[in-house]
């Protein structure tokens, strides 16, 4: 009875509160390192992988910007062709560090600039017109354009190349020069003594929950009975699970491809072609591998600590031949 008593604890506390701390002090390490995330936007494969004619598998056909009506797969080719790289790193960095500095200091979101990935597309305005133009179908070059509709068939392309980069001149011009994210601090940073940050709560699930389930594990381990030898051995069994648990995500995020978050976003863009994550997909599979190596850390770790104390039996009670 007492070992029954011990297996359903078990189920219902114990494997879900060591899985859960198992899995903290797998995240600590990277979830909120700036420098993790910094490096993976500076990685060149990304880049290259941006400009890759697999990103543009799944354009959709028509694109609505400003009150213009584009063909989306000569809009993302342009686009592409002039891909602002430099200012992009920039934004996301930004973005990045805002968002971790509202969810460990506690600061406000600071405004995101804009300014230097509007100032590179206002001045390849005129080629990314070209582009456009040169890119849509043949016989495909009025009508394009919302505003193109009205023009006789006979208007030159001199005119329509004019008239296109206007056009784009105009759409950059309504991107703001900067915004704010809508993270409140108080929503996340939570302002009274009773709520912390997802960093405070990510390190304390990590220290003390660990510590909280070591002692769980081992009083369950106890409760079943048998003797110390008996007794020790099922608390190295209860650790191994959650500890084997935590390997296999490991093992998943580390697969070339990162087929499971592949398979997550499609769910997520159930609509539209995920050309734009395949082309990703080695670069993303690079720095999930990355983060994949404290899994693999805790969850070899346990498993070794769990087999250690399982083999403790042997050693305390040795069969008799």
């Amino acid at each position: 009875m007492r070992r029954f008593l011990s297996g359903i604890l078990y189920l219902l506390i114990g494997l879900p509160i060591t899985f859960s701390g198992l899995l903290a002090l797998s995240l600590r390490p990277w979830a909120f390192d700036k420098t993790f995330y910094s490096r993976a936007i500076d990685d060149e494969r990304l880049w290259t992988a941006l400009r890759s004619p697999t990103a543009l598998k799944g354009a959709p056909d028509k694109v609505e910007i400003g009150g213009f009506t584009f063909s989306g797969p000569a809009l993302y080719s342009a686009l592409q062709r002039h891909l602002p790289e430099a200012a992009l790193k920039s934004f996301a960095t930004d973005a990045v560090d805002s968002l971790i500095s509202v969810s460990d200091e506690g600061k406000p979101a600071a405004a995101l600039d804009l300014r230097p990935l509007k100032s590179t597309l206002t001045r390849d305005s005129a080629a990314i017109a070209a582009d456009y133009f040169a890119d849509l179908p043949k016989g495909d070059r009025r009508g394009v354009l919302t505003d193109f509709r009205t023009q006789p068939p006979g208007t030159s392309s001199a005119s329509l190349a004019k008239q296109g980069s206007e056009a784009f001149a105009s759409v950059i011009a309504t991107i703001p020069d900067s915004v704010n994210p809508k993270i409140q601090s108080g929503s996340i940073i939570l302002g009274d003594p009773h709520r912390v940050s997802p960093k405070a709560s990510l390190d304390r699930l990590a220290t003390t929950g660990l510590a909280a389930s070591a002692a769980l594990l081992l009083g369950l381990g106890f409760l079943g009975g048998g003797g110390i030898g008996r007794s020790l051995a099922r608390t190295g069994k209860f650790l191994i699970i959650p500890s084997a648990l935590v390997l296999a995500a490991g093992i998943a995020l580390s697969i070339p491809g990162a087929p499971i978050v592949l398979s997550i976003a499609a769910k997520a863009q159930a609509t539209s072609d995920l050309g734009f994550l395949q082309a990703i997909g080695g670069w993303l599979s690079s720095w999930l591998g990355v983060a994949a190596r404290s899994f693999f850390i805790v969850g070899l770790s346990g498993i070794s600590i769990g087999a250690l104390l399982a083999s403790v039996r042997r050693i305390l009670e040795p069969r008799e031949y």
